[in-house]
């Protein structure tokens, strides 16, 4: 903003001294042509008229590039615009899908019941994420949020090799089995979510 800001500065500059170029040589033709030729006064006009012509074509040239950096300014903002309109919009998509994965987890918890050791390992590493990603330092703070996304990369790896460890997704009991693999998928999801999105806000 502040470079498109300058550059339309220095157009409007150029372009007031195009107006004064431009007089000032209808001017000096307008003087040349009522003077007699081969006269030493028509002679400077002439070389004053050139002189003139060369501001001309300079700040002809100068316009030319002030107007393609204004383009290019233009198009960068244009395309930054974009950018973020689709960082927002998945941003949107992954707190939506979240929430999802939130109610699910709680189904979940509710179907199968708090005594089962597959549900409060869940109920457990659902408590480690919102502990983990309560109060955040704001994106605006920019050293201490990439700090934080660090933090977050550690986490995340540490809560995958939990997810690994989990017992009974190969139990004979089918129906621990089941419920330990939906769990683990629970758990992958959320950690898939968190990743995009510190991706998004790096």
């Amino acid at each position: 903003e502040v470079r498109q800001e300058h550059t339309r500065e220095q157009l409007n500059v150029v372009m007031q001294q195009s107006t004064q170029l431009n007089q000032r040589q209808d001017e000096l033709s307008l003087k040349m042509f009522e003077m007699k030729k081969g006269t030493a006064e028509r002679k400077k006009l002439q070389e004053k008229l050139a002189e003139i012509r060369k501001y001309i074509d300079a700040n002809m040239n100068t316009r030319e590039i002030l107007l393609e950096q204004k383009s290019e300014t233009d198009k960068e903002k244009q395309r930054i615009q974009f950018a973020l309109y689709d960082k927002r919009q998945s941003q949107d998509k992954l707190r939506h899908k979240l929430k999802t994965l939130q109610d699910l987890s709680s189904a979940v918890e509710s179907a199968f019941g708090a005594s089962d050791s597959t549900i409060t390992f869940l109920k457990e590493r659902k408590n480690d994420f919102h502990q983990h990603f309560t109060g955040r330092t704001p994106e605006s703070e920019f050293v201490e949020a990439m700090k934080d996304f660090e933090y977050d990369k550690n986490f995340l790896r540490g809560i995958e090799a939990r997810i690994k460890d989990l017992p009974g997704t190969a139990s004979s009991d089918q129906a621990r089995a089941l419920r330990s693999q939906i769990v683990c998928d629970l758990l992958q999801d959320l950690v898939s979510l968190r990743r995009s999105w510190s991706d998004l806000l790096e």
